[in-house]
């Protein structure tokens, strides 16, 4: 992790296991205080990972029916920013992505393939998807915000025509408010909604993905390039559809702080709730069947720039543990 200054930012990750599990992944991004006229952020991961879970597809998929497979990806973002003012920014994403589906290493569970032969999307493909961002955003803080909000709306897809393996169409919003209410508690809150018009030719891993801490394949600027969203009942994938909705709220309370040589450090301990659900049609209520989650987190904060977090959930699917860097939202 390297912070130059406020405006700039960059991490390397590099990681493996012995069942044939790698990750390399790299993001750089400038212009973070939109000081400047212009911002820009490039992101690339490698990834091979046998232990991705698949449910089936819907908002009702057993847990039961659970099943494993190795996802290997290897893809780039690159993201523009025209900063209209330090508040209003109009931004412009590509992300090339190369995906294949491979036998996984829990071999106490079935094959994706095997359990759901007709499911689109098992002989992997490539989706150059573009996504045009309209962002108001009135943070103190991109990395520890406490103060402020972020009402974002974006649409885009992918289409054949521009080296992609499927066509698609997508939109959707991202709205996020923080308060301090007091010197040791900060309120936090996030909507978040994407939809796909029904098409039955966009692969499960194209679709929107609910489950997982959100810390991962997101952007330093906050914008939602990723689909796998905040909702910390089990992991990635454990939901999957075309639409989503979800919604948290965390109480982040500051029990205890010091300085360390340079560094302000506090510690946090944040209760929080997450709902989510998704969903076939865009005319379907979004908040019709929403699976609730429940749960605190402990979060080590060096200022102005560093979070580190473990989060204990629990949902339907009984209780999860999550770690990393940077909030969840």
């Amino acid at each position: 992790l390297s912070y130059p200054s406020d405006d700039t930012q960059w991490f390397a990750i590099a990681g493996g296991a012995e069942q044939n599990q790698e990750k390399v992944e790299f993001d750089y991004a400038t212009g973070l205080t939109h000081r400047r006229w212009w911002s820009f952020e490039g992101h690339f991961v490698f990834q091979r990972d046998p232990t991705y879970r698949f449910f089936g597809i819907g908002n009702d998929s057993s847990f039961s029916s659970q099943t494993n497979y190795a996802d290997e990806q290897i893809y780039t973002e690159a993201l523009i920013d025209l900063n209209i003012t330090r508040e209003l920014q109009l931004a412009l994403a590509l992300q090339p992505r190369f995906v294949r589906i491979q036998r996984g290493a829990l071999s106490s569970l079935p094959f994706i393939a095997d359990a759901f032969p007709t499911l689109n999307g098992l002989n992997g493909g490539s989706v150059t998807r573009g996504r045009a961002f309209l962002a108001y955003d009135t943070r103190d803080s991109i990395d520890i915000p406490t103060q402020g909000g972020l009402l974002c709306l974006f649409a885009g897809g992918a289409d054949r025509s521009m080296m992609s393996s499927f066509s698609y169409s997508e939109f959707g919003f991202d709205v996020r408010r923080y308060q301090q209410v007091t010197r040791w508690l900060i309120i936090a809150a996030n909507v978040y909604a994407r939809y796909i018009p029904a098409n039955t030719e966009v692969p499960f891993w194209e679709m929107s993905w609910l489950g997982g801490d959100g810390s991962g394949e997101s952007s330093l600027m906050a914008l939602p390039l990723s689909d796998h969203l905040t909702w910390r009942g089990f992991g990635a994938g454990r939901y999957i559809d075309n639409d989503l909705f979800v919604a948290n709220l965390e109480f982040r309370m500051q029990v205890y702080e010091r300085d360390i040589f340079d560094t302000h450090g506090i510690l946090e301990i944040a209760p929080f709730i997450d709902a989510g659900q998704v969903f076939q049609y865009v005319t379907q209520d979004p908040v019709s069947q929403l699976h609730p989650v429940g749960g605190i987190g402990f979060r080590g904060i060096a200022l102005p720039f560093v979070v580190g977090y473990v989060d204990f959930g629990y949902g339907p699917n009984g209780a999860q543990v999550f770690s990393g860097v940077n909030y969840p939202f």
